[in-house]
């Protein structure tokens, strides 16, 4: 099986993005994986479509700042975490800015001869997301991204130390959270 994210040799990138058909059919290729990536990572279906959308802008803006690697795809999740972390520290602002904690809506589980690891899955994305951004961010790139608390640092714009009393907040908060909503079964 070949590599989807291979790139064929004398690949360039500005000379696809140059081309409307050829980087029409480049998108149609790796956009589906970095989708996934970012509805992962969020949880929302609109969010990760925008941040989708952001991803490959940023490629039409700045198509040379691909290193000819073999795999495009590691560059392309790169620039989706990149965009992520964006996406959290504007949340964050917002929230802090704000005069309450919003309702996150959580869609329903169905009962009817659904998995227990569905249930489990779907009480982690509510406590994920009853989280405030900034922790949430620490939690995703940490945990599911397996990122250092360097590089978690990093995308969320704050120290090594402030991160992590971040992510000791964070893991405390979403236990509290997560414990509420299963003892709540």
């Amino acid at each position: 099986m070949t590599n989807p994210g291979a790139v064929a040799p004398g690949f360039r990138l500005p000379e696809i993005v140059a081309d409307d058909r050829a980087f029409r059919v480049w998108y149609d290729r790796h956009a589906p994986r970095v989708y996934r990536y970012l509805l992962s990572r969020c949880g929302s279906e609109s969010v990760a479509e925008d941040l989708l959308q952001a991803v490959f802008m940023e490629v039409v803006r700045h198509p040379e700042t691909f290193d000819g690697r073999a795999d495009v795809l590691p560059w392309l999740i790169g620039i989706a975490r990149h965009q992520l972390g964006r996406h959290y520290r504007r949340r964050d602002r917002s929230e802090r800015w704000s005069w309450g904690r919003g309702v996150h809506a959580v869609e329903p589980v169905s009962q009817s001869g659904e998995l227990h690891a569905a249930r489990v899955g779907a009480d982690i994305r509510a406590a994920l997301a009853a989280l405030p951004a900034l922790q949430q961010a620490a939690l995703v790139f940490r945990f599911l991204d397996g990122l250092s608390v360097r590089e978690v640092a990093d995308h969320i714009g704050r120290s090594e130390d402030a991160t992590e009393s971040v992510l000791r907040r964070a893991r405390v908060r979403f236990e509290q959270i997560y414990r509420g909503a299963t003892d709540a079964d």
